[in-house]
């Protein structure tokens, strides 16, 4: 007998697409922690030093796009890194 449900046949459907995505959705849930990993990795290699963070964040003071982006740095000389 044929279920006339609301989700009659979601089951078969999900199962479906779970069979299909099983290499994509690891890669994009785990993606955008790969990125963090990178940047932070890059921005350590880049600015190893405190007083080259500090400098970094007086640079950024002063950048129109930086603070387009991110909004205005109130206090870089006592950023807490």
């Amino acid at each position: 007998m044929i279920s006339r449900g609301l989700f009659a046949g979601a089951g078969a459907m999900l199962r479906l697409f779970l069979r299909r995505d099983r290499w994509f959705l690891p890669v994009v849930i785990s993606f955008p922690a790969l990125v963090q990993l990178v940047f932070v990795a890059a921005f350590t290699a880049t600015a190893p030093t405190e007083e080259a963070r500090i400098a970094y964040a007086e640079t950024s003071v002063h950048n129109a796009a930086f603070t387009v982006t991110y909004g205005r740095c109130t206090a870089p000389a006592s950023a807490n890194w």
